[in-house]
């Protein structure tokens, strides 16, 4: 058996197949879910990579199995996308870096029920879970009624319900504060807002960041100037092309709340004969690879992916040590910090 190293991934094995890394994870760890040829295949290109698949144990030390749930609500704002690729990368790098093992699920709530979210977050099998939770309410969670293991929210955080976790979270409200107030301290006061319509907690929390910004230095948010539109490039453009064809107003500047929206946005603008940054400002959200190679090169918040998806794991391992020693349990908010990024986007107003 090959030795395992921290070079090969699960997302290295599951590009090579062209399958999702839940399905290498369900194959790795012979759970079902998967067929018998893809599990072959999949354990055969471990072997020819050099990710080893045996089980590790520690005698007498509980199991060495992390679990990573995948929320999805409508699978809009989770997808295929390098922000949450960059994220379940750090996820298992820190993971085989603490010696356990990463075991990827999906819930999707529109084809499981409820009890199964309970089964993948109540398991005996795992040590502990991190749940990606982007796309999840409050509401959601209710299902579970005791966790039997330590448990840490990715991506989000819930105030009200009263569940034993941890949360690992972007900045989102100082965040887009930054680059409001960026926006406003280049001479613009007429800014408006490009928000999904698929609405998450990250989303909310932008748009109050936004409003405070412009609160803060005294101007007012004008509905008029707000533009709702696709969570995907394709369907931003649509929607975006829509609202101009309608002879809608466009302010000097734009916040849009993620990258991904803000290439449809670019495009609709592009088409319409509206110049970026001559006649429009625009700013996104998330820094993700191809936002430097749009014309023109797009300022936004980088967010530090990898990173967040490090510490949640090195927080569960803490939780799970804490909790195997006897020590008092607590929980932790952990709000990632960001990075303005000033490019070519965004023009300063004589």
């Amino acid at each position: 058996m090959s030795v395992m190293t921290n070079k090969v991934r699960i997302v290295d094995i599951a590009r090579a197949l062209s399958v999702s890394p839940a399905t290498v994870s369900l194959a790795i760890h012979n759970k079902p879910g998967v067929s018998d040829k893809v599990r072959a295949d999949v354990l055969k290109t471990c072997r020819e990579l050099g990710y080893a698949t045996e089980s590790k144990t520690q005698g007498g030390s509980g199991p060495r199995l992390l679990r990573l749930c995948i929320y999805k609500k409508h699978g809009q704002v989770v997808c295929d996308t390098q922000f949450f690729s960059e994220l379940i990368e750090g996820i298992e790098y820190e993971t085989k870096q603490s010696g356990y093992e990463l075991l990827i699920s999906y819930y999707n709530e529109k084809t499981d029920s409820p009890e199964q979210l309970q089964k993948f977050l109540c398991s005996g099998e795992v040590a502990g879970c991190i749940l990606l939770a982007t796309e999840m309410f409050e509401e959601d969670l209710q299902v579970i009624s005791e966790l039997t293991c330590p448990l840490v929210v990715l991506d989000n955080v819930f105030k009200k319900i009263r569940v034993a976790a941890d949360y690992v979270l972007i900045d989102n409200v100082n965040s887009i504060y930054d680059i409001t107030e960026h926006l406003i301290s280049c001479g613009h006061t007429r800014i408006g807002y490009v928000k999904s319509r698929y609405v998450i907690n990250n989303f909310k929390e932008r748009k109050r960041g936004y409003c405070l910004a412009l609160g803060d230095h005294h101007l007012e948010f004008d509905p008029k100037y707000e533009f709702e539109v696709g969570a995907a490039p394709d369907t931003a453009y649509k929607d975006m092309l829509k609202h101009l064809e309608k002879g809608r107003e466009i302010p000097t500047a734009l916040v849009v709340e993620n990258d991904l929206i803000a290439f449809g946005v670019l495009k609709a603008l592009e088409e319409k004969g509206i110049r970026v940054p001559e006649d429009v400002s625009v700013a996104g959200f998330d820094d993700v690879m191809n936002v430097a190679l749009v014309e023109p090169a797009l300022s936004t918040v980088h967010v530090h992916k990898g990173a967040m998806g490090r510490a949640a794991v090195r927080q569960l391992v803490r939780s799970i040590e804490d909790r195997q020693s006897g020590l008092e349990e607590y929980s932790v908010v952990m709000r990632m910090k960001t990075e303005l990024v000033k490019r070519e986007s965004v023009k300063v107003l004589g």
